[in-house]
């Protein structure tokens, strides 16, 4: 199975140029490294001066990018949603469904559902890659992809008590007589456990050895703050913090501002983009052992 190195933290801290820095790292060691964006902002693609897409781009021999498009990802997940409905309920024309699903491309919840969804089909399509490396999202929407797994299975569970109790009772929801009422019910329950072995599988990859979430922050009070914040929540979803990289230090100084052990990458006076700037940007400030321990 594929190591999982995950970068999160406030907006604006430099997760997008360590999770680059230290994909880029891993290749110059020959490991397979797959680079993942799920941030929004994309800023893969100025580090890089290239611009990607969902479909793997070469790097170097051993690097590969992918950018994931949120919007694009909600869309399809709806799309999905929309046709298990219909397999489910063939009377579904009868509801409108597709008139609701039109609102709720606006939901809440949305954005994470197309992370995961995302999520678990990389997970899927390359499991030759020997590290996946996640440029994740600002903390909210991060939190929100880390908790979903889990809030899910619990909907999932409680869904599944209701759908035993309206068997019991030999109803169907929607109060509509059918003459196939228990194929329609065999799909139901069929759909509940073909869901909750998809969010078992995800939380169980979260909670796996093979997975690390980095918290990176800057020597200031605000992602220092967001930094003991983020950790709390993790600490509530029963996830570990692997590390917590220190980016953009001036001096030793820095780092004594944290009530936390915490790797330290030095400020950079130059802009860190382009393949050249950052592989050496690694060789002269000598950041070859810090950056793996990013990751080991």
């Amino acid at each position: 199975m594929s190591k999982i190195i995950f970068f999160t933290g406030k907006g604006g801290v430099g997760k997008s140029t360590l999770s680059a820095l230290s994909a880029l790292n891993l290749s110059n060691f020959d490991k397979q490294t797959l680079l993942i964006s799920l941030d929004p902002a994309h800023n893969l693609q100025d580090i890089f001066q290239t611009d990607f897409s969902e479909k793997a781009k070469t790097i170097n021999h051993k690097l590969s990018v992918v950018q994931i498009d949120i919007e694009k990802q909600t869309k399809n997940y709806l799309k999905d949603t929309i046709k298990k409905m219909e397999r489910i309920y063939q009377y579904q024309s009868a509801f409108s469904i597709k008139n609701y699903f039109k609102l709720l491309k606006h939901a809440p919840g949305m954005e994470e559902y197309a992370l995961l969804q995302a999520f678990n089909q990389i997970i899927d399509e390359y499991p030759e890659k020997e590290y996946l490396i996640f440029d994740m999202p600002p903390t909210a929407l991060s939190l929100r992809f880390f908790s979903l797994p889990g809030n899910s299975l619990v909907w999932i569970e409680e869904l599944s008590k209701l759908r035993k109790a309206i068997l019991e009772k030999k109803e169907i929801i929607t109060k509509i007589k059918l003459g196939k009422k228990e194929i329609e019910t065999d799909k139901v329950n069929n759909q509940l456990h073909v869901l909750n072995k998809e969010h078992s599988k995800i939380q169980n990859i979260l909670k796996s050895e093979n997975s690390k979430i980095n918290i990176v922050l800057n020597p200031d009070d605000l992602s220092i703050n967001e930094a003991y914040r983020i950790k709390k929540s993790l600490d509530d979803l029963q996830l570990s913090v692997f590390r917590y990289i220190q980016n953009k230090c001036i001096s030793d100084v820095d780092n004594q501002k944290i009530a936390f052990k915490a790797l330290t990458v030095p400020f950079s006076n130059i802009a860190l983009t382009g393949l050249d700037q950052l592989q050496k940007f690694i060789k002269e400030m000598q950041l070859t052992d810090t950056l793996k321990q990013c990751i080991e």
